[in-house]
């Protein structure tokens, strides 16, 4: 179960290397395209609770903060898709103590890195303002067709992508011209 993490001295909270490799693995194990129903198993496996449902995205308790499940519309329209989960794996922090959590996105991105093998991108943020977000992200490519992007705004943010929500990722790394990054 993955409900909780480790805090530091200062009450700085992350998840630990082995909670990242538990959800990780448990989201690898997913075969693609998987039915909305997949997030059901999957939350069971984590420990994790549903509490809500909103239009194509579905809320659920992680530790004592909210992640997120997207879902998505089939291409034929006909039933809904698991497409991504987004969850903090560190707290926010502002200002001065900020710091904290660049260091600890850093060795998160080692983690990962440990758990999956070596990164398929990442961006360091840029200098200039008007040139592209200011926040650094890395991304890995999974066996399973799927993705993992880890990034740091604030706080550190783990999205875990389906086959096709990847796909798009993928897409927009190769064609910055076209895509969001």
């Amino acid at each position: 179960m993955v409900t909780s993490g480790d805090q530091d001295a200062g009450g700085f909270w992350h998840m630990t290397k082995a909670q990242l490799k538990t959800i990780i693995d448990a989201f690898s194990q997913i075969a693609w395209p998987a039915p909305a129903e997949a997030t059901d198993r999957l939350l069971e496996q984590l420990g994790w609770e549903r509490v809500r449902l909103r239009v194509a995205r579905m809320g659920v308790l992680a530790r004592n903060d909210a992640a997120s499940i997207g879902l998505a519309d089939s291409e034929d329209g006909e039933d809904t898709r698991f497409d991504t989960l987004r969850f903090l794996v560190a707290d926010v922090v502002k200002g001065p103590d900020a710091v904290r959590v660049l260091e600890m996105y850093r060795t998160m991105v080692g983690w990962v890195s440990e758990i999956v093998g070596p990164a398929a991108a990442n961006r360091e943020p840029s200098p200039h303002p008007d040139a592209g977000p200011d926040f650094p992200i890395t991304w890995w490519d999974l066996p399973s067709g799927g993705g993992v992007q880890l990034y740091y705004i604030n706080g550190v943010t783990m999205e875990l992508m389906s086959q096709k929500a990847a796909e798009g990722e993928r897409f927009d790394r190769e064609h910055p011209e076209y895509g969001s990054h």
